[in-house]
């Protein structure tokens, strides 16, 4: 089981850029979460995410974080590798029933 973990910091929710993530790890057939979200009250506060991504094909994880920090390119999000939870029992169980 590979995967990858991505701190995207920046106005998400502003310009949907975390839909829009959201919706690549979907379209990669990736297994995702949200592990962590820090939200910016206003709009001189910036939100943090945290998510992470798992898969049995390198080439869809590959092509999801290219995709990714494209789209977080477009609206000047920022993303950083991170750590997470490992990934838990129910999470590689889901995987391995696709």
């Amino acid at each position: 089981m590979q995967g990858f973990t991505l701190v995207l910091e920046g106005h998400l929710f502003d310009n949907k850029c975390l839909n829009n993530c959201l919706d690549i790890c979907e379209d990669k057939q990736l297994s995702f979460r949200i592990v962590a979200i820090e939200v910016g009250n206003d709009k001189g506060q910036q939100t943090r995410a945290t998510i992470q991504g798992i898969s049995l094909h390198e080439a869809a994880l590959d092509e999801a974080e290219a995709a990714i920090k494209a789209e977080c390119g477009k609206y000047e999000v920022q993303v950083f590798t991170g750590q997470g939870p490992a990934y838990d029992k129910p999470m590689n169980n889901m995987q391995h029933a696709q």
